[in-house]
């Protein structure tokens, strides 16, 4: 394996056997990688080279909790400044976890983690601002 700068992506990615990415987090119709990780994938599938996608434990996420992550990551702001992309799972060919490698579609039922409502549902940190629904500002 060798580490590629993010500007080397599509060329690497092109020239490969198999481009192997690691999820941060995946959901059921994507996955939340490095910047640059779309890019790749995008390229090694029009030129027809694997793609496998390593989810470790804890890293699949049930659907509740996958809508809230990239709501949040949706609000961060511009997605070519972001450290992190979302991807589309229908780049991926397997995805490897405990059980080893298996299709895209196979992944879902390696969501363990439990949708708590603390975790799917707006805030603001503490001292923040927002407008009330009246208009007033609060913290």
């Amino acid at each position: 394996a060798t580490a590629v700068p993010q500007s080397g992506l599509g060329a690497a990615a092109a020239a490969s056997g198999l481009v192997l990415l690691e999820a941060m987090a995946m959901g059921p119709d994507g996955f939340v990688a490095m910047a640059g990780s779309r890019a790749a994938a995008a390229v090694a599938r029009q030129e027809e080279v694997p793609v496998w996608l390593v989810a470790g434990v804890g890293r699949v996420l049930p659907a509740a909790l996958w809508t809230a992550l990239i709501g949040r990551l949706a609000a961060a702001g511009d997605p070519w400044e972001a450290e992190e992309e979302v991807v589309p799972i229908e780049l991926v060919d397997q995805v490897v976890g405990s059980e080893g490698p298996v299709p895209p579609d196979a992944v879902s039922r390696w969501a363990t983690c439990p949708a708590v409502p603390e975790l799917t549902r707006t805030w603001a940190a503490p001292g923040s601002r927002r407008p009330d629904p009246g208009g007033r500002a609060r913290s």
